[in-house]
């Protein structure tokens, strides 16, 4: 670890070549890597002291999945502009101006609790305000990945090792938020301190990157007026509806945001009123899902050929919903932590899965806009959620979540007879080389 660390170390061929983790023979890749890392376990951390925090001041399962809707507006809202500002400004200055806001919101937040000043709106908006650094932060973080990475044959293990760090921070964030929650079950800004805390070494790894600002236009164009915000996004509309292949790639990830993603929100429920396992239980459902993640990830790494990936993506989007049905009939505890398990494999599969197939066949040119599509779509999630949390007070969590999953099983069976081409179609990888 400490060599991989080490910015002047660069193994060679025989160290990394064939190893699942051979991206990291890229230096600055492996700074990304970190720095994402810690960003992402915080917010996982954040996820779960966040909907903790609403659930003890509200009891109300409804606005618990409310607030963490709130937080992924700005996610339907900013990704077009943020994918047209990736392709245009330097991605690694939006990288830190968004991480240092977000450290800034969260100070406030901590603040707010420790002063016991605070009331249900401050959640809210400071969460809304989160949501905007993280969705002007990951269409930029996404389109990185190939600039860091000069080998293009490494370029999907790469975005499969990218992928694993969702796995890591749903591990690690899951399980430090339960210990912090549980230092004083009266302050719950213990939990928002751990948050705010891994903030710093993410700053510090993105200190030392060198990636080059991105030039969007084509060539030849660069002496031209650059389009507006408005039509580079229509281009990346025009670009995806072009192909059946990423039209139907992109339905999936709008049933997977909205009828499979959302279960997440109402895990604070789960753990306290249906099995009954507190702040620890909590976390340990994090964490678990996070542990089916990680497993998730290695099985991209190992299997990281874009035709490979195209078959686990379509299985994890193809068995979430019969698994989300049966964590909701789920009053065991035991039985519930290996459904989430399940339900955290399943979701690195389709994540990792379907963003690496928009890596490898859109252009450079265009990627900062086709994420900031592929972002818009994870928006989504917020409807999902609030129209989780209306079931969920209406009949109860357990009901909300079941239909949930049946809806996102029938769907995606739907999108996969109606654009074919996801199953069926040839790749075309010229882009990577």
């Amino acid at each position: 670890m400490d060599q991989l660390l080490d910015p002047k170390f660069e193994p060679g061929p025989s160290l990394l070549e064939r190893s699942p983790f051979r991206a990291f023979a890229h230096r600055d890749f492996r700074f990304l890597w970190l720095a994402s890392l810690c960003s992402v376990t915080s917010f996982f951390m954040v996820i779960l002291v966040r909907g903790w925090l609403v659930l003890e001041l509200t009891d109300s399962a409804f606005l618990v999945t409310t607030t963490q809707a709130v937080s992924m507006l700005p996610t339907l809202l900013l990704p077009p502009v943020a994918g047209v500002l990736a392709d245009r400004v330097s991605r690694k200055s939006i990288l830190i101006v968004n991480e240092l806001a977000n450290l800034g919101f969260l100070a406030l937040l901590i603040v707010l609790l420790f002063t016991d000043i605070i009331q249900v709106w401050h959640v809210f908006v400071i969460g809304f305000l989160n949501g905007i650094t993280f969705a002007l932060m990951m269409p930029a973080r996404a389109a990185t990945v190939p600039d860091v990475v000069p080998v293009t044959r490494d370029i999907p293990n790469a975005m499969a090792l990218w992928g694993s760090i969702f796995s890591y921070g749903q591990i690690v964030g899951p399980a430090v938020a339960g210990y912090l929650l549980g230092i004083d079950p009266n302050q719950l800004g213990w939990g928002f301190i751990g948050c705010a805390a891994i903030l710093l070494p993410s700053l510090l790894f993105l200190l030392p990157l060198n990636v080059s600002t991105p030039n969007a236009l084509e060539s030849g164009d660069h002496l031209s007026k650059p389009p507006s915000v408005v039509e580079s996004f229509l281009d990346g509309l025009r670009y995806i509806r072009s192909s059946r292949f990423l039209m139907g790639l992109m339905y999936l990830s709008v049933i997977f945001s909205v009828f499979c993603m959302p279960y997440q929100s109402l895990l604070p429920v789960f753990a306290r009123d249906v099995l009954v396992a507190g702040t620890s239980g909590l976390g340990m459902l994090g964490a678990s899902a996070g542990i089916g993640s990680i497993l998730g990830s290695f099985v991209m790494a190992v299997y990281s050929a874009p035709q490979q990936m195209r078959g686990w993506t379509l299985w994890g989007t193809v068995l979430f919903g019969p698994l989300t049905v049966l964590f909701a009939v789920s009053t065991v505890f035991s039985i519930s932590l290996g459904l989430v398990f399940g339900l955290g494999f399943l979701t690195q599969l389709f994540m990792t899965g379907s963003m690496t197939l928009v890596q490898v066949t859109v252009p450079s040119s265009v990627r900062g806009r086709i994420f900031g599509v592929r972002y818009l779509v994870m928006g989504f999630g917020s409807i999902g959620m609030i129209i989780l949390g209306l079931a969920a007070q209406l009949w109860g969590p357990e009901p909300a979540v079941l239909v949930m999953g049946v809806v996102a099983l029938t769907s995606t069976l739907g999108i996969l007879v109606r654009f074919s081409e996801v199953r069926s179609q040839k790749l075309d990888l010229s882009h990577i080389g």
